[in-house]
């Protein structure tokens, strides 16, 4: 009976301490465990942590809180994060809309500048047809005019010269040499006009020589010294000692002196001096200078004197005849030569034209 009291005994301090076990784990799970369970949750899901209260004491009490705090600022910081990511992503969007805005802006501006591009490229095109067309008409009509208008001088020649015999009243010779005259000066306005043609087209093509430019100058001057002489006017010439030889078109370079000097006489009154002056360049190439003591050219009048079909004087009054050919047509002829052709003056006080000849092709690559 002892003995079976005492197992009795044993078997309900067992039950006991298994019951007192079960306890501890039941309020261990609910005050502990369950807690830190919630808080691994609330971190898993990224939510608010829940306030933790425990029951018990010591470390895991401890622990918890500390986890809680952690838990606590962690969603805080989330918060800020997610509110900046937030305020980023509206930026990033004003940021995309402005460049998309300015990119279509830039679309619409190329579009626009392409298409001003092409029909300025359409503009260029027709007004170089425009002028190969006037070009060709001016180079067509020169010719159709050039060959009866030679008829009409030659025929004028011959009876101002009466060659085959006498025209009995004298003032038949009379008008034989106005015909010649007038002929031959449209002939030279017709012949400026075809050259010019020509110089627009790119058909007028130099026959450059190795030639001295001394020789050309004095050729002009005796073309010219009938003229000057009518009008008393002095042509001096003051050449260099030394020959200049440079690679020209003997026909063109005379044919501009000749209009330079011819254009001097017209402007300079009876019994004044025209200037010829022929130097080298010390960068190599020559000049050549034509100074006239006539009614001068003022410096906004330049422009107008060397345009074509321009005249300073462009009244029907005016004292001198021409049409505005001849400056024009020598800066062209003296520009395909590769030189430069500049006029300098005031009212009253003359006119200085300088021509500017470059050195020949070897002494230019020397």
């Amino acid at each position: 009976e002892l003995a079976a009291r005492t197992a009795l005994l044993g078997l309900l301090c067992a039950a006991a301490g298994l019951a007192f076990l079960i306890l501890g784990a039941v309020a261990l799970r609910r005050s502990v465990l369950a807690p830190i369970s919630r808080l691994r949750r609330s971190l898993e899901d990224g939510t608010e942590a829940p306030a933790v209260a425990l029951d018990g004491g010591g470390e895991v009490d401890a622990l918890a809180r500390a986890v809680s705090v952690v838990t606590t600022r962690l969603g805080e910081d989330r918060d800020r994060a997610r509110e900046a990511r937030e305020a980023l992503e509206r930026e990033v969007a004003l940021r995309t809309a402005a460049v998309a805005d300015a990119n279509a802006r830039l679309t619409t501006e190329l579009r626009q500048r392409h298409e001003i591009e092409e029909e300025l490229r359409r503009a260029k095109e027709r007004a170089e047809a425009a002028s190969r067309a006037k070009s060709q008409f001016l180079a067509s009509i020169s010719h159709e005019l050039r060959t009866p208008l030679n008829a009409v001088i030659g025929f004028a020649q011959l009876l101002e010269r009466q060659t085959f015999g006498p025209l009995g009243d004298g003032r038949y010779v009379q008008y034989a040499g106005d015909i010649e005259s007038s002929g031959s000066h449209l002939l030279e306005m017709i012949n400026d006009i075809l050259d010019i043609a020509r110089i627009e087209a790119g058909e007028l093509v130099l026959a450059l020589y190795r030639t001295e430019l001394a020789p050309l100058v004095r050729a002009a001057r005796r073309n010219c010294a009938e003229r000057a002489k009518h009008k008393r006017i002095t042509i001096e010439s003051r050449l260099a000692e030394a020959p200049i030889a440079l690679d020209l078109d003997r026909a063109r370079v005379v044919q501009v002196l000749d209009e330079l000097l011819d254009n001097a006489i017209k402007h300079t009154p009876e019994g004044g001096a025209v200037t010829v002056m022929v130097a080298a360049l010390s960068e190599g190439g020559a000049e050549v200078v034509i100074a006239d003591t006539g009614i001068g050219l003022a410096a906004n009048d330049v422009a107008t004197a060397l345009a074509l079909f321009e005249q300073v004087d462009a009244s029907f009054a005016r004292r001198h005849q021409g049409a505005g050919l001849g400056l024009p047509l020598s800066q062209r002829l003296v520009d395909l030569h590769g030189g430069t052709l500049s006029i300098t003056g005031a009212p009253g006080a003359g006119t200085i034209v300088r021509l500017v000849w470059p050195a020949p092709a070897a002494e230019a690559a020397a």
